[in-house]
């Protein structure tokens, strides 16, 4: 909501058109773009600021992770390639992810983990056959 004092609602109305609107600033709500921030200013140069500060608010969490480097053995055919053309298909390197570091988080560990690769919803399942070097 845009705070007017009541005198200047219907300075405000009839300037609505013509006013300058900027900067505008931008967030992502319930995944839909949505107005975070911007000051509109009369012909007069009068401002009036919207602010949706909920959206303006940021919180950031620090997570540190510990990962061990992860031994892959690549199919036979493409072993006998020279070193740095031996390629893998993503799909390739995302299932021995998912089967290969949830049995060494038990063994190691001594935990269940649940390792997952997500690509982004455009990939679809594109990203499988795409090939890594």
């Amino acid at each position: 909501m845009v705070h007017v004092p009541r005198k200047e609602v219907p300075a405000f109305e009839t300037e609505w058109e013509s006013m300058r609107k900027t900067p505008t600033k931008y967030t992502i709500e319930n995944d839909q773009l949505a107005l975070a921030e911007v000051t509109f200013t009369t012909f007069f140069g009068k401002t009036y600021k919207y602010s949706n500060q909920a959206s303006l608010t940021y919180a950031t969490t620090q997570i540190d992770y510990k990962f061990d480097p992860i031994e892959i053995n690549v199919a036979a055919q493409t072993q006998t390639a020279p070193k740095g053309t031996q390629t893998i298909s993503a799909g390739e390197l995302g299932n021995y992810i998912e089967t290969n570091v949830r049995q060494q988080s038990i063994v190691t560990n001594n935990k269940s983990q649940t390792p997952t690769v997500t690509p982004a919803a455009a990939m679809s399942d594109r990203w499988k056959g795409m090939k890594l070097r």
